[in-house]
């Protein structure tokens, strides 16, 4: 009699103590539905087979790892490959975040709240202990120091040995302490969001090299109206139920009413993640916007996406927008984000008389629409790990002026892929949007020649392999094979 193959289970736990909804919160999000995606997607032979998979841009033969990957197992965040060895069972641990909650709710990951008020939070310290014990918690994946030194604490309390993984998202110095007890003795290897972060890792910290894995940040292009991506993840879930797929229920519902977003899906159903479905429905996209926010149809909108906060640069967008307001009246600047920084910004605008011209929307959770309204994407940041808004905006084929620093330079190669420019320097920052702003042909090649760009080195698909690849080869477990 033939014996069964053994299923090794590998619990994988994602700890966040940060209570608000930011970037990277959201490229774990992408990361976890990327991993279900890839494993969605393999166990689906029909959408394997279809046109529609293979006319993707993301999806190659590589893509797929998991051959007939099966459906989940108890727990509905469970992504299980049958014909591996492995089923994997994800969760997440936030600080009482609930937009973060929502959106892992969409995705059917289990996730739970825990009140992490400071480094020394003894109650949070314990619930986090009991939770790896009640769990079965293999690994665990922190995000920024408080909920580093919580759960690096409570990993040893617990009696488990526990694989613990920081993923480096940004560049901030950390003291000598902070440094020694997290970086070194809380911490068996590093993710690093960029090549530029590992540099970091080891000229400042002092880290082996061994210890690093570069993954770039996971950004999705149909992100709008969450229609392609959730529709691949509770595919299963109503196939069974022999569920018309157009009944699939999407996130964002106000916008698919308001938009009728769901004509702009793909015709042959498309699974994943397909960058042109909406490219032909850029004007649309635009006037809604437009007349959303009370915007001439004739005025071009340059953007600056993201939260308002003194590193993403906002004072140095405003002054290049009131120095070309001087000059022109047919430019509409858009900022869409809320932070620490909205009083202040909002405050400057008045002061300088500003309000026909620079327009705050707030906190947007759908940022593609904002992103596909504009003419021009503005990154002017002081300190950015990678940049994860121009990886969005490239997918949209949006052209993006960016400062030099960071990590941006691995995605943008000035006048090839964007436009770089010093950071603070908004008299530079507002030439470059001024010699570009009306040139097509300039905003087409860069829009077209960053997607190639991020079509070819940010593959969702391939970085999910990447993120479960360093999984196995940490706990010591054969890596998937091709």
């Amino acid at each position: 009699m033939k014996q069964e193959k053994q299923i090794k289970t590998i619990n994988i736990l994602h700890i966040d103590s940060y209570d608000k909804y930011g970037g990277a919160q959201k490229s774990t999000v992408n990361t976890l539905k990327a991993i279900k995606l890839t494993l969605e997607l393999s166990r689906q032979n029909s959408n394997l087979n279809s046109a529609a998979y293979r006319n993707n841009p993301y999806l190659t033969k590589e893509t797929d790892l998991y051959n007939n990957c099966g459906g989940s197992t108890k727990h509905n965040g469970c992504a299980r490959s049958q014909n591996s060895k492995y089923n994997f069972n994800f969760y997440v641990i936030h600080n009482n975040n609930k937009i973060y909650e929502e959106e892992l709710n969409n995705l059917n990951i289990p996730n739970f709240s825990i009140k992490m008020k400071n480094f020394g939070d003894i109650a949070a310290i314990i619930k986090i202990s009991k939770f790896l014990i009640k769990y079965k918690i293999n690994i665990v994946i922190f995000h920024s120091s408080r909920d580093h030194m919580l759960g690096g604490i409570a990993c040893f309390l617990s009696g488990r040995k526990i694989i613990k993984i920081l993923t480096r998202h940004v560049a901030y110095n950390v003291s000598f302490l902070k440094g020694f007890l997290i970086y070194h003795l809380l911490t068996d290897h590093y993710i690093a969001i960029s090549k530029y972060i590992k540099n970091i890792l080891i000229d400042d910290l002092k880290i082996n090299q061994d210890k690093i894995t570069v993954i770039y940040d996971i950004r999705f292009a149909d992100d709008i109206a969450d229609t392609a991506n959730t529709a691949a993840i509770n595919a299963g879930k109503y196939a069974d139920k022999d569920m018309d797929r157009d009944k699939i229920k999407y996130a964002d519902k106000d916008i698919n009413m308001e938009m009728g977003m769901d004509k702009y899906r793909d015709k042959t159903d498309t699974v994943g993640i397909c960058t042109d479905k909406y490219s032909d429905k850029t004007d649309e996209i635009k006037n809604h916007v437009k007349k959303e926010l009370n915007i001439p149809k004739e005025m071009k909108i340059v953007s600056i996406i993201g939260r308002l906060s003194n590193e993403k640069g906002h004072m140095t967008f405003l002054n290049a927008a009131r120095f070309i307001i001087k000059k022109r009246k047919d430019i509409k600047f858009m900022i869409v984000g809320d932070g620490d920084l909205f009083n202040d910004i909002e405050e400057f605008i008045t002061d300088n008389k500003l309000s026909d011209y620079i327009i705050m929307t707030g906190f947007k959770k759908n940022v593609e629409r904002y992103i596909e309204a504009s003419d021009l994407i503005i990154v002017p940041s002081g300190l950015e790990g990678l940049g994860g808004i121009i990886v969005e905006s490239c997918m949209r084929k949006k052209a993006v002026i960016a400062s030099n620093v960071g990590g941006i330079p691995e995605i943008i190669d000035n006048r090839l892929t964007g436009i770089l420019f010093e950071k603070d320097n908004f008299q530079e920052l507002a030439d470059k949007i001024l010699n570009v702003i009306d040139d097509k042909k300039m905003l087409n090649k860069l829009g077209n020649n960053c997607y190639k760009k991020i079509i070819d080195e940010f593959n969702p698909y391939r970085l999910a392999e990447e993120n479960i690849g360093l999984y196995l080869r940490l706990l010591k477990l054969e890596t998937f094979n091709r």
